[in-house]
């Protein structure tokens, strides 16, 4: 089961993160061809994106690798518009502009997680900031609001040890908003009736209830 922890960066200057992303974000597109219209291998989509991407390093290739190839696998038979078919459409009809084109299209990145990596190499939680690897073993901190709903949640997550997933989308020129994902066990279904059990009917125009105690 995958639980999902929501939360949003602020800062003066998203410079480094903004072009990280787009970095990122062009190497998806790039991949996605790779894998659809040429039918590459893995490794060797890979190892390519490793010499024209120099500016990620190889745990974000990786990332973009597989992101892309999974996008080719779910579109074999249409066509993928980065960025949004409607806001594409949008564009055209003079409805949005190109800056909300270019930040639907380059303004996200998203880092797999790793349990032997402080649960995520790349895009990492350090008390209330979140630590952005910028360029090889260069690292930026930016400002972490976690709604409060969602801070005893991380907090165990983050004492657990255990791999988190993150993604990333630009929100407007101060803000991003924050995707924390990871896995859990998925709690056996126990079902029984020796405390009763309560019946529901759901119709158009009505709802029935039923209700049977414990001893019928």
């Amino acid at each position: 089961m995958i639980k999902v922890i929501h939360g949003q960066l602020y800062s003066e200057d998203f410079s480094k993160l903004e072009q990280l992303a787009a970095d990122y974000s062009s190497c998806v597109r790039w991949c996605y061809v790779k894998f659809k219209q040429e039918s590459r291998e893995f490794n060797d989509v890979r190892n390519l994106a490793k010499e024209k991407y120099t500016t990620l390093n190889t745990r974000q290739i990786s990332d973009a690798v597989v992101q892309g190839q999974a996008l080719a696998k779910r579109n074999k038979d249409k066509k993928v518009v980065f960025g949004g078919k409607k806001l594409l459409q949008r564009l055209k009809a003079g409805l949005a502009t190109k800056q909300d084109w270019k930040d639907a299209r380059d303004g996200q990145i998203y880092a797999r997680g790793d349990k032997t990596k402080t649960g995520n190499p790349n895009l990492r939680v350090v008390e209330d900031q979140l630590r952005v690897t910028i360029g090889n073993r260069k690292f930026e901190h930016h400002k972490l609001f976690i709604p409060e709903k969602f801070q005893l949640q991380l907090a165990d997550l983050l004492a657990s040890g255990e791999a988190y997933n993150v993604r990333l989308k630009k929100q407007d020129e101060k803000h991003w908003q924050v995707f924390i994902d990871y896995e859990v066990e998925t709690p056996i279904a126990r079902i029984g009736f020796v405390g009763g059990a309560i019946g529901v009917d759901t119709n158009v125009d009505r709802i029935a209830i039923a209700e049977i105690a414990k001893d019928g």
